[in-house]
């Protein structure tokens, strides 16, 4: 993988991507459980969003672009356990954030109650965590406004994802 800032062979973004996920475990959040990603691009957002499905837990990737209000509305809606944003997106996720246990941000100091992603991810094992998947598990939830307006928490499975 190739960004801005560096250049990952596939065994680095593995190992990172294992980090991750066993960080998530480490602190009670895997398999089921569910991980709000607000983060911009780059290599952080690419290991979070490997580690969350490595880990077990579901990814809710939300769009960077849509309003303060909506955002809250989603993590709420997706029942987030943990969020993993990128240093710019921070300030509007303290308010709605304030209850999940795990908050980590990646680029930047955090407010407190918020781990520095690198410190936090360079802690974990970069060993595989081994997380038993089946097909019916799920991946991810995409939120999408569709014609509504009122974006709404679509789930995807392992299986639906693979075929």
């Amino acid at each position: 993988m190739i960004t801005d800032e560096e250049r990952l062979d596939w065994g680095t973004l593995d190992a990172r991507a294992n980090q991750v996920a066993n960080g998530l475990i480490a602190t009670g959040c895997g398999r089921g459980e569910r991980v709000g990603v607000v983060m911009g691009n780059g290599a952080p957002m690419v290991e979070v969003l490997f580690g969350v499905i490595k880990s077990g837990a579901i990814v809710a990737p939300l769009n960077t672009t849509i309003a303060d209000e909506a955002i809250a509305g989603m993590l709420a809606d997706a029942g987030v356990r943990a969020i993993i944003s990128t240093s710019e997106h921070v300030a509007r996720l303290v308010s709605c954030t304030s209850g999940v246990p795990l908050r980590v941000v990646a680029g930047g100091g955090g407010p407190t109650g918020w781990s520095d992603y690198h410190q936090w991810r360079d802690g974990q094992s970069p060993q595989d965590p081994e997380v038993p998947l089946s097909r019916d598990d799920l991946c991810n939830i995409i939120y999408s406004s569709g014609t509504t307006g009122q974006p709404k928490g679509i789930a995807h499975s392992h299986g639906c994802r693979i075929d």
